[in-house]
């Protein structure tokens, strides 16, 4: 039962001094590279709900010919993997979509975005490191045509 208490106190301490991203310094402004490589911003709802919006472009043809890229993806953060005086190490799933010129090819294409990635947040900087592979399905105007992407990048919060 001791035991139990102290993990307890020990958690809420450490919840207690987690950095304000998402709790008050919610909108982020960063980089990410990879696929899409860009600008990148994040607005958290609340501690567990954000959206994520990048502009960027991103090499997902068969033929690698670079393209102007958007999405914007609703991101879930469920939990928090490991958390420490210094950082915090959470978790993310989500869905949206995505716009992106065809560079070589006429119009545009629209589809869905599914990400799953990894968030590390410093505790003493607002601060945000994150990993995402992202599942894009281009809908329109190829019916279902999937493309896997990995993105790293940082931003900070204010």
């Amino acid at each position: 039962m001791r035991l139990i208490l102290a993990s307890v106190c020990l958690l809420a301490s450490t919840t207690a001094s987690a950095v304000e991203v998402g709790n008050g310094k919610n909108i982020g402004v960063g980089l990410v590279l990879g696929e899409p490589t860009g600008v990148t911003g994040k607005f958290y709802l609340s501690k567990n709900h954000a959206i994520d919006v990048t502009l960027g472009t991103g090499t997902y043809d068969n033929d690698r010919d670079s393209r102007l890229w958007v999405h914007g993806v609703y991101l879930w953060h469920p939990s928090v993997l490991h958390s420490d005086p210094d950082f915090d190490l959470g978790w993310h799933v989500g869905v949206g979509g995505f716009v992106a010129d065809r560079h070589n090819r006429d119009g545009a294409s629209i589809g869905a975005r599914v990400p799953a990635g990894l968030d590390f947040t410093l505790s003493k900087v607002p601060l945000q490191f994150f990993a995402d592979v992202a599942a894009d399905v281009e809908l329109v105007p190829d019916v279902v045509e999937l493309y896997l992407g990995l993105g790293l990048g940082g931003r900070y919060f204010f």
